[in-house]
């Protein structure tokens, strides 16, 4: 028969060799699968990963998603670090040009360009005019987020050229690349 104590608190000893530990011997698990261990702030609680290799066209002026991911945070006071990897390319001559901007549950920007009036030439983006040869580039972006909540929040990635003049972009073109999406929790 195995044996139980209940207890509201364990203490450690405050002074020798081990002060201030709960040691757990060589051999033996804590096993808390039945319930929950509450992490510093500041520790990793979980990574997720998602993945997508369509191909999206990006030719008009309305922002397109290029992909998407779900997350569910284990606390609702945790930070989500999101980081972002793609490729972008074009098929035709004429300079690059897009804004970005991270979209939770398609209706709060997470981040956003500050030319959200695209008027200026300093767009997040830009990629010179390399003729009609062909460009792919690799693009990384890191985001942070507190959605303050344990239920699944999706996170979409979308461009937007700035007008109708600059050539069409390509994300994962062909499908022979693929843009990733990983989500990082941290305890607060």
């Amino acid at each position: 028969m195995a044996s139980k104590i209940i207890v509201n608190e364990i203490s450690a000893p405050t002074t020798g060799a081990n002060a201030n530990k709960v040691i757990i011997p060589s051999g033996v698990t804590l096993d808390a699968s039945a319930g929950t261990l509450k992490p510093s702030s500041g520790a990793l609680v979980q990574v997720a990963h998602v993945r997508s290799s369509t191909e999206v066209t990006v030719g008009g002026t309305s922002y397109v998603t290029i992909f998407d991911g779900d997350f569910t945070p284990l606390y609702n006071n945790s930070i989500i670090y999101i980081d972002l990897c793609t490729q972008v390319g074009k098929r035709a001559s004429g300079e690059v040009q897009f804004n970005h901007r991270l979209q939770r549950d398609s209706t709060t920007d997470v981040t956003t360009h500050f030319n959200t009036t695209h008027t200026s030439n300093f767009d997040v983006f830009r990629a010179p005019d390399t003729g009609n040869a062909n460009l792919h580039v690799p693009l990384s972006y890191y985001f942070l987020d507190q959605p303050n909540t344990t239920s699944s929040v999706n996170y979409r990635f979308q461009v937007v050229r700035p007008n109708s003049g600059y050539p069409t972009t390509y994300f994962n073109f062909g499908g022979r690349t693929a843009s990733h999406m990983r989500f990082m929790e941290i305890a607060q």
